[in-house]
């Protein structure tokens, strides 16, 4: 577990197949530590400044129950969070809502990849006030609050991506997009951002990619990932 008392940046990183306590691996407290605890945030708990940039997180799970706790599955915050060219999928929240996302405060998405997780009460994707900055994919729109421009970003569309696998030539594990994938050239190249996780280089098309992973056929290695609804 990591703490921060004022903020952290996660870059180029994988978070991934944790179980909270409240902060699975990562517990950003910019208040009194330790942080409480309730079962929040299977994958990150952030408390303080989040920024996260080229980063993965999947396959989180968050504890608690409907009672207390138990909400955002990958990441929890009431802190100010700012969401670069992320991946947030396969992440759950079996006992209370937010399986990918979860906030209290303000989140910031900018060409960040939010599908596939599963909450038990709402908001399967993401809960909470989340500000769509620009062209970021969110499979599941319902009860996350969204505010931003509808005509960059994609809503209640799958994001079509492979399973959580080492994928060339990366040395931390990433979500493919699959050849079909909307995410493909939909996102943009304004964030100063030149690579993606793996360091491969940003576009290989016309734009860039949508999340921590950038297309680029000749490296393509994947499996077609399913997920239950």
């Amino acid at each position: 577990m990591i703490y921060s008392d004022v903020s952290v940046t996660i870059e180029d990183t994988t978070v991934s197949d944790n179980l909270a306590g409240d902060g699975g691996l990562l517990c950003d407290d910019a208040y009194q530590p330790p942080c409480p605890t309730g079962g929040d945030g299977g994958g990150i708990s952030n408390l303080g400044a989040l920024t996260m940039r080229n980063a993965t997180v999947s396959g989180n799970r968050s504890g608690g129950s409907t009672a207390e706790g138990g909400r955002g599955g990958g990441v929890y915050s009431i802190g100010q969070a700012w969401l670069w060219y992320s991946t947030i999928t396969d992440n759950e929240a079996p006992a209370n809502a937010g399986g990918g996302l979860w906030t209290e405060e303000t989140v910031i998405l900018a060409d960040t990849l939010v599908d596939a997780n599963w909450a038990n009460l709402s908001g399967s994707d993401c809960a909470g006030y989340v500000f769509l900055l620009n062209h970021n994919l969110v499979g599941r729109s319902e009860g996350c609050g969204l505010v931003g421009d509808p005509q960059s970003n994609i809503f209640d569309q799958p994001a079509l991506i492979g399973p959580l696998a080492l994928n060339a030539p990366g040395t931390t594990e990433t979500h493919a997009l699959l050849p079909n994938s909307p995410a493909i050239d939909a996102g943009s190249c304004d964030g100063g951002v030149t690579t993606d996780q793996r360091g491969v280089p940003r576009p290989q098309g016309a734009e860039c990619d949508i999340g921590a992973y950038e297309y680029d056929p000749s490296l393509v290695d994947w499996q077609p990932l399913y997920l239950p609804l």
